[in-house]
Formats: structure tokens, sequence, C-alpha cells
């Protein structure tokens, strides 16, 4: 995912390179947009506009991405020879206010309305909360009429299964 703007090679050896993670201006909650903003910015800036890439999109779908793109396309060529990078940081975050992703949630594949209703993995896959809860719950009743049928068929478990039919009980799986 790069925008490039200009073909000069001077870029290759001179410049410095500026690294910004965009997100949302959210305090006390869950970052669910993001990405980082890599800068390439030469000697010859303001004369020669600066390199631009976008890494590590989180939340944000391909289409939103492209239009994201084109957009500091846009404002790269209408602020030729300007200095441009704070105004490009300020396009950006506004482009992440909102916090709710763009990509569909990965259980039933509808978009996001709220930012309260969003439930971000580790592996950066986005659910609803009610579609969570919804799969949790039908996995947890599968899972005790698995093991209620086993239980009924040797209700006598070896004494090594016993620890684990503890932890089972523990965690609910298992019936008191």
């Amino acid at each position: 995912m790069k925008i490039i703007e200009n073909s000069d090679d001077i870029f290759s050896n001179e410049g410095v390179y500026v690294n910004i993670l965009v997100t949302p201006g959210v305090v006390g909650g869950p970052v669910n947009v993001c990405f980082k903003l890599r800068v390439l910015i030469s000697s010859e800036y303001p004369r020669i506009s600066p390199l631009v890439e976008l890494l590590d999109p989180v939340g944000i779908s391909d289409s939103d991405l492209s239009k994201l793109e084109s957009d500091i396309k846009d404002v790269l060529h209408s602020s030729a020879g300007e200095y441009v990078i704070f105004s490009l940081i300020d396009f950006c975050r506004e482009f992440v206010s909102s916090n709710i992703p763009s990509v569909d949630c990965s259980i039933c594949f509808e978009n996001f309305q709220r930012e309260e209703d969003v439930n971000r993995s580790f592996c950066n896959h986005f659910f609803h909360n009610k579609c969570l809860l919804d799969y949790h719950n039908n996995l947890l009743s599968t899972y005790q009429s698995e093991l209620g049928a086993i239980l009924e068929k040797n209700p006598h478990c070896p004494k090594e299964m016993r620890p684990i039919l503890r932890r089972l009980k523990w965690l609910g799986f298992v019936g008191a």
C-alpha cells in the first residue's frame, strides 16, 4: 500500500523517515481503527512532496483504505511546494475519528453502527458484542450436551479423568 507521488531517486539516498501511529482521539477505551503513516521527507522538502506509505491498517476496509490513499494523493497534489506534513496528519486523524471499524463483523458479516457494539480480538478480528455472546452461549450449550452424553455412558470415570472433570465443572461446562 504505497502512495508514490514522486519518482525521483533523490529519496533513496537522502531524507528522513517519520513514522506516525494514526489513531482516533480515544480516551480510556479501546482503539478500534488505526494505521501507521510513514512519511519520507527529502532534503528538498517542501519543494519536493514527501513520499507516503500506509502500513498495518486495523479496522479499515480495503475500499476505505483505497479512498484514503486517493485522498492523500489529492492532499499532496493540492499542497505541492508547501509544507504539508501537519495537514496530512490532521487529515488522517480526521479519517479515523469515529473509531468505528469499516470492516464487517467476523460472525454475522454486518457492519458496525456504534462504537459500544465493537469487540476487537488480539488478532484484529472484529465482532458485535451480541454475536460473540450468542456464539459463546451456543458453544457452551453444545459442549454441555456432548459432555453430558459422555458421562451418561460412563459415569465412573478413571482416576486420571477426575482432575479434568473438576476443572470443567469449575468452568461451568459440567452440571453440579
